[in-house]
């Protein structure tokens, strides 16, 4: 079958030459973009879905924006940066997809730990301690500007000395039924004890300070027993040690108390016993910092039973020195002149 030819008469070529001038080109346009519209309107959008984790996002902004010269096409996750995503999580950009909370960077803080001066010594000192801890949380769209969710539990390290004042301190209290010089002579042999050692509950020490009754006589004990193995001769704790640490005790434990709950009793166990910064733990570098460890401290034991002697029988009239048989605190005269 033949088709037969349109002739193209002046009207219409005039007709054809209007609609392709450059004047109704906009006019083109806009017929484009309105035809554009309607399609995507008309367009059923299918929800985004994530392929591991298909329950975690069920709804998406989708944005067409146009010039007429290009057309930018826009998928994001509904509601701002936490999209379609569940209770607890929101989307990450690194991940592409809805996650919980994500470690974004690692923290570095300080603060001020306890410190004491070694047995024997006056003054104070200071300490710090450093730790670290996580930032949790998102990297958000469009730019990855950070949404913090919280920090992590601070991770810290052991206590550093940076200042000190710590110097030896005056003579020890005489011991007991000390004279200062008036007692009669001893014989060799002559066993005594040192009341600036705290063994147990008869030590005019034993229930100091004052404003420390809720660490019992049995944690004192506890304390006591615990210093004693830290020491190579088992002696026990000089008085200003003694205080220190009890004094310590009750403070960390009142701290852990109102950060924690619970009772105060169970708080005190609690405390001594932690790792690594716990009572019991710091009791023992303290020790191993004055060489409480080493079996050259019995020089500065058989210095404080010398002193004791001194004071109660009259100084260059004996020798005296550490009885090791003890239970910690004794001392015996070794030479009498």
């Amino acid at each position: 079958m033949m088709s037969t030819p349109v002739q193209c008469t002046k009207s219409r070529q005039k007709g054809i030459q209007t609609v392709l001038s450059p004047r109704n080109r906009w006019i083109r346009s806009i017929t484009f973009a309105a035809m554009l519209f309607t399609a995507v309107a008309n367009a059923q959008v299918q929800p985004l879905m994530v392929p591991e984790k298909e329950d975690t996002l069920s709804k998406a902004d989708v944005e067409f924006q146009t010039d007429l010269k290009k057309l930018n096409f826009n998928v994001s996750p509904q509601s701002g940066q936490s999209g379609g995503c569940s209770s607890g999580q929101n989307w990450d950009i690194n991940q592409g997809q809805c996650v919980s909370a994500l470690k974004l960077r690692t923290e570095t803080t300080t603060r001020s730990c306890s410190c004491s001066c070694s047995s024997g010594q006056t003054g104070s000192c200071t300490s710090r301690q450093t730790g670290t801890y996580s930032v949790m949380g998102w990297r958000i769209p469009p730019s990855g500007v950070e949404l913090i969710s919280h920090n992590t539990a601070t991770s810290w390290g052991s206590c550093q000395r940076v200042s000190s004042t710590c110097k030896d301190a005056p003579t020890s209290p005489p011991p007991s039924g000390g004279g200062g010089g008036g007692s009669s002579p001893p014989t060799v042999g002559t066993k005594y004890t040192v009341d600036v050692w705290v063994c147990n509950g008869s030590s005019p020490y034993f229930n100091t300070p004052s404003n420390t009754s809720e660490i019992t006589s049995a944690n004192r004990t506890t304390l006591i027993n615990a210093y004693k193995k830290f020491n190579h001769y088992g002696r026990c704790p000089e008085y200003g040690g003694f205080q220190y640490w009890v004094s310590e005790w009750l403070a960390v434990a009142k701290g852990a108390q109102s950060r924690n709950g619970g009772t105060l009793a169970n708080s005190i166990t609690a405390v001594w016993n932690w790792l690594p910064d716990g009572i019991q733990a710091r009791m023992l570098d303290g020790a191993r910092s004055k060489g409480e460890n080493q079996a050259g401290i019995i020089n500065s034991m058989n210095n404080e039973c010398q002193k004791a002697a001194d004071a109660k029988y009259g100084r260059g009239k004996t020798v005296a020195e550490y009885d090791q048989t003890s239970s910690g605190s004794g001392c015996k005269i070794t030479r009498v002149y």
